[in-house]
Order: structure tokens, then sequence, then C-alpha cells
């Protein structure tokens, strides 16, 4: 199982941000973010802009340099700045069934049950871990990750970020107070903001993870490494790609553990309680990129 590690450097200039600057055969897929403040604008240098939209909390531009160049020049307010062009990584997953998924605090060996398991279950192939465990790279993730052995992943690929993907006006998200079934949450502590333990807050990323990564996959599900997806007959990639142009919608439900052992980490295994009234799940989806319009936006839900 090969294990890479890839960076999402951002660059600001006054209180706009660009997120990514991905290149694609001569086309440019630009991602940018206004941070509260005056400024609500941004130049960008001899680009040629074909489309826009908002997406996930940004905006994604999409065109051509009119002289092309490996790097991007923008101006917000009084302030300029560039970013290097990121070229485009498709080969990494072509033709493999894969998992686009969040990381938070889970140690290496719970991803690697949860590779474990997808894989024996589903045949999954590949993954693309979005770790937002903390400013740096977790080096040391990579490297117990990279001695397992798992049969089935061929490629394990982990992109970090220079800048918090976490909501930026909340706390840490271990906090009971962001579990959705935590009782009595009016008698609780709102915790200060801390984005980089933050609930997740960065829907563009999935949009971004398309164009740097993942639009030859051969099917991609965007459940996150704490999900286990239940058996079934049919993989979840096979059922998607049969879809034809469509998604395969999933619906998750949280299960508690039974309690948690001293000292311990809590494992998939500990977790055997579900709530008898429990009405409300986690959307996510699988589908296969071929089969989608290029103009189709991914979400997280």
């Amino acid at each position: 199982m090969e294990v890479l590690q890839r960076r999402l450097t951002q660059v600001s200039a006054s209180n706009a941000r660009i997120v990514a600057a991905v290149r694609d055969e001569g086309i440019d897929h630009v991602f940018v973010q206004f941070d509260p403040g005056p400024t609500s604008e941004i130049e960008v240098g001899q680009f040629d802009v074909q489309d826009s939209r908002s997406i996930g909390g940004a905006y994604r531009f999409i065109g051509r340099q009119i002289n092309p160049s490996s790097t991007l020049h923008f101006r917000s307010g009084l302030e300029s700045a560039s970013i290097p062009f990121t070229e485009c990584e498709t080969e990494l997953f072509s033709g493999l069934n894969t998992a686009i998924s969040v990381r938070g605090i889970e140690p290496a060996e719970q991803v690697q049950e949860w590779l474990e398991f997808l894989a024996s279950q589903h045949d999954l192939q590949a993954a693309l871990i979005i770790d937002t465990s903390g400013p740096e790279p977790d080096h040391q993730f990579k490297e117990s990750l990279a001695k397992k052995k798992i049969s089935g992943i061929e490629r394990v690929v982990i992109l970090t970020s220079n800048e918090p993907l976490g909501r930026r006006d909340l706390g840490d998200a271990s906090n009971p107070i962001f579990a959705p079934d935590t009782p009595g949450k009016e008698g609780l502590t709102v915790p200060r903001p801390a984005p980089w333990v933050s609930p997740f807050d960065a829907g563009y990323i999935y949009d971004i993870a398309r164009q740097w990564f993942l639009q030859g996959a051969r099917a991609v599900t965007n459940i996150d490494v704490s999900d286990l997806l239940a058996p079934d007959l049919q993989s979840i990639f096979d059922r998607a790609v049969e879809f034809q142009g469509n998604y395969v919608s999933l619906v998750g439900q949280r299960i508690f553990p039974w309690r948690l052992r001293k000292n311990c980490y809590p494992t998939f295994g500990d977790h055997i309680c579900q709530r008898f009234d429990g009405t409300t799940g986690h959307p996510r989806w699988c589908h296969a990129p071929a089969e989608f319009q290029p103009d189709i936006i991914w979400r997280q839900a």
C-alpha cells in the first residue's frame, strides 16, 4: 500500500484568500474565500473567466490565463499576492474505487481497521484522507499508516492544509455541546473558538479534490474515517457505476459506545448502542465521476 502526502497551501491578500488553484489540461480552477471585512472583491491578473459560482463557502472560477504561466497573481484591497498552480494528479486514483474522507484525531490503527473493513466488504481500493488534525502535517500518522499491510488497498493520499478547515467561530468539535444527541445543551458552557479542531466547514474541498485527484476514479464515496458502511449483496461502488449519471444516497445512523474502557481509545467494536428514538441521519453519497456532467458540484451532503 502506497501512502502519499499532499498540502493545500492557501494564500491571502487583505481579506480574500485563494484556497486552491488547480490546472487541468490548460483549464484553470480557482477557489476563493472571503473573510468578514469591508473588502468583498478580488482582481486576478490576465485571467479569462468562463464560469463562476458559489460552492461550499467559497467561490469557484473556471477559465484560462491569457498568458499562461505557473503562477496566479491577484489583488484584494491594497494587498497583492500570488499562488502557484497545482497540476492535477488524477492518475493517482484512475479507475479505483475511492473514499474521500475527513480525519480529525483518529489514530492510524482505527484508520487501518476502517480501510480493511471497506476493502473486504465493498472492494475499496484507495482513499483520499483530508487531515484536519492540526496546522502541521501529522508525520507520525502517515508513517504509522504506511507500515500497515492492507489487502486490496493500492493507495492512500493524505491531504493537509496550512489554514484551518473548521468553523472559525466555533470551539473544539469534541466538546459535548456539538454532539447532536447531547441533552441539556442550554446548561453547557460554549467553548472558545478553535478553528483547527472545530466542526468541519470546508465544503468546497470536495470540488477541489475532484479537480485535483478524483475525476478519473471509477467511483467515489464521501464517508469519513469514523463511518462504517453496512455490507450488502453488491458493493456500493458497483451500484454507483450501474446508476449511470445518478448517485447512490447514503444515510448514516449515530452509534454510541456501551461504555468507555479506562485509558483506552474507543474502537469501532465499542460502538454497539443505537438510540431507539433517533430519527435524523447523516446524508452521504457515492457516484461514478465519469458518468457525471462536469458542471455538477460535489458537496459534503
